[in-house]
């Protein structure tokens, strides 16, 4: 039966059995005991630890909206510009199809970024109640996370807090590091 060893940094070796859809973290004697178990033919992996499933569990997509974005950062690595491709639609609905029909489980989350992800407001106004549609097909929860960095409109603001559960805020701290590293794109303060 096919194993695969991988050695990390720290000594610990990665074993991975294709056929068996396994994987195990452990020390370098560990990974040849678990090899030998493997090669027996009765395939016992007891005394092995720890065992993780491969492919993983997971209950969460991330969707890179667009490279696009408001603000004009000194050090962006996207060198982001107001225009940008956006995520089709197409390939929305495979990844929302993928996490609501493949998950185990029923608390689900779909996280936006981008670039800045509110620069494609409408794309991600209609994803959310996609993904709501389709959490009441598969009858499972859905809530909404964010990358944003912050610049948003009044409407935009009333509909992200009524319904995100998470936002993480790309700032830089105070008003003269913000304004000088992440200007609007017109150059004017972002602060």
């Amino acid at each position: 039966m096919a194993t695969f060893k991988f050695t990390r940094g720290d000594g610990k070796v990665l074993v991975y059995i294709p056929v068996k859809q396994e994987m195990y973290l452990t020390d370098g004697p560990g990974a040849e005991e678990i090899e030998a178990k493997h090669d027996s033919s009765s395939g016992v992996t007891s005394g092995c630890i720890p065992s993780v499933r491969f492919p993983p569990s997971f209950d969460i997509v991330d969707l890179h909206l667009t490279y696009a974005c408001n603000m004009n950062c000194v050090y962006c690595y996207a060198n982001a510009s107001t225009k940008g491709p956006v995520l089709s639609g197409n390939k929305i609905l495979q990844a929302l199809n993928y996490l609501f029909s493949k998950s185990t489980s029923d608390d689900l989350r779909v996280h936006f970024l981008g670039g800045e992800p509110t620069v494609e407001w409408d794309t991600l106004v209609w994803t959310i109640a996609e993904a709501e549609r389709r959490a009441g097909d598969f009858d499972k929860n859905v809530s909404f996370s964010m990358t944003s960095n912050g610049i948003w409109s009044e409407d935009q603001f009333d509909k992200i807090i009524n319904n995100f559960r998470m936002i993480n805020i790309s700032f830089d701290g105070i008003p003269d590091i913000q304004n000088l590293q992440r200007p609007m794109r017109d150059g004017a303060n972002s602060f």
